[in-house]
């Protein structure tokens, strides 16, 4: 295809936004006249956007009837790169109006407790103090929840330690490992084990996260494969789980970095637990083609990051 010296393509030097718009507009209308009336613009003006289009991209778009127009193969193939570019072009103005208000870049975050305490807040504060121009907008949320919120746009990245299927349009990567152990209370018979096995610890009444926790699914069919079963009352978060186990009202298996008790804290006593499943990690959600250039350094800094 031809370049003049100023390095502009020939082929598609006429195209323009408003063009590829009111293309979109008949394309899903299947109708000229619809998509005039939508654009408040005459008909006539429509109909010579359209061959224009067609002219520049040297194929018919539509086949005209009575009845209205039927796409061709060749505007099936323009639509699915046209929404592409207006989507594109959403995402740059998104990110060039953060920069007109004076943030110059945010990245909004959906992550689990876990993934915030197990290195999250402490990789946002030290990004913050090199990039202090770029805001983070960090939510807590459920495990169940992260994926949502990328797939959707509520959030440019998400953090949690589930091992979820990986969904059409989502990249993921690796933040940290992260092992699990059996939190005990001072004091308890298993104390006294360097490490213990997970149906060592089916003996016991278990504390565990609610309904939706996916670490408690898991335990439950791990303890079926075992022949035994999970004996558990839910509670809403990590904190009052560890302060249930602390006052001997059962045990539980949570991330290490969970377990850790508070100076003036619950205490309780983390032990290993001799699984391979044991060893977990926390993984980042992001879809690759709606980052923004601050989200994504963002995202690479965190990979870069070496484990605690």
């Amino acid at each position: 295809m031809a370049i003049d010296e100023k390095g502009d393509d020939f082929g598609t030097r006429g195209l323009s936004l408003e063009s590829i718009r009111l293309f979109l507009m008949a394309y899903e209308a299947g109708n000229l006249t619809r998509a005039a009336e939508r654009s408040n613009i005459a008909l006539s003006a429509v109909t010579k956007r359209i061959q224009t289009l067609e002219h520049l991209l040297g194929a018919p778009l539509f086949e005209r009837h009575a009845r209205g127009i039927s796409a061709t193969p060749a505007a099936d193939e323009f639509a699915y790169h046209a929404r592409d570019i207006l989507k594109r072009l959403h995402f740059a103005r998104q990110a060039i109006g953060e920069f007109a208000a004076g943030v110059r870049g945010r990245v909004r975050i959906s992550a689990t407790p876990s993934a915030i305490v197990g290195g999250l807040a402490d990789s946002i504060a030290r990004f913050s103090a090199l990039h202090p121009g770029i805001e983070i907008d960090l939510k807590e949320t459920s495990a169940w929840s992260v994926i949502p919120d990328v797939e959707s746009g509520r959030s440019d990245l998400g953090l949690n330690m589930s091992e979820m299927e990986l969904p059409s349009g989502i990249n993921v990567a690796v933040y940290r490992a992260v092992d699990l152990v059996a939190a005990v209370p001072e004091g308890h018979p298993l104390v006294k084990h360097k490490s213990v096995a997970f149906a060592q610890l089916l003996g016991y009444e278990h504390i565990s996260l609610g309904e939706r926790s996916t670490l408690r699914s898991f335990f439950i069919r791990e303890a079926e494969k075992l022949g035994g079963e999970l004996r558990y009352r839910t509670v809403g978060s990590f904190d009052v789980m560890r302060g249930m186990i602390a006052a001997g009202l059962g045990i539980g298996v949570m991330p290490q970095m969970m377990a850790h008790s508070p100076p003036d804290g619950a205490r309780v006593v983390a032990i290993p637990v001799s699984e391979a499943w044991c060893r977990r990690f926390i993984r980042i959600w992001a879809r690759e083609d709606s980052l923004v250039p601050v989200s994504r350094l963002f995202r690479d800094y965190l990979i870069a990051q070496e484990p605690s």
